[in-house]
């Protein structure tokens, strides 16, 4: 809910924001954030080979939801599944493949646009911002994750 009052309150006119969401909680989280702003779209992302759940479950996908502020504004041509060939955890457990945030920034910003990463973990949104010449804001409450970015950008 924060995070969907926060969006609101920060981002620009027909601005986007793109999270990724556990499968479990795509109804939750949706209904949350529409709350505050407009859902548009969820796209999913594979990975070769599979996590086992705790649930008696094999997972091979993972949703991001898409919501947007008012007015519409549509992204650039968008094909909503992405294959992604590795799970890169070369800093974090947790670290995100930059094949797939390459792609989303490319689509829902310009060369100069700001983007703002609440939850940056090990840099992932930082580092491909930068190398799309993309402004990046990026926050983590996490003294460890704030050093592997640091490390992982030569700050």
């Amino acid at each position: 809910s924060q995070l969907g009052e926060i969006a609101k309150k920060t981002l620009k006119p027909s601005g986007w924001l793109i999270t990724y969401c556990n499968v479990k909680l795509i109804p939750e989280v949706t209904h949350t954030l529409s709350e505050h702003l407009t859902y548009w779209w969820m796209m999913c992302i594979t990975y070769k080979g599979t996590v086992k759940l705790k649930f008696s479950t094999y997972n091979s996908f993972r949703p991001v939801l898409l919501f947007h502020k008012e007015p519409p504004r549509l992204p650039k041509l968008l094909n909503d599944h992405l294959q992604c060939e590795n799970r890169e955890k070369d800093w974090h457990d947790w670290q995100q493949a930059e094949t797939p945030i390459k792609y989303l920034v490319e689509r829902f910003s310009n060369v100069g646009d700001q983007v703002l990463d609440p939850m940056a973990g090990t840099g992932t949104v930082i580092k491909v911002s930068r190398d799309l010449k993309r402004k990046c804001i990026a926050i983590d409450n996490s003294k460890k994750c704030v050093e592997i970015i640091k490390g992982r950008l030569k700050i």
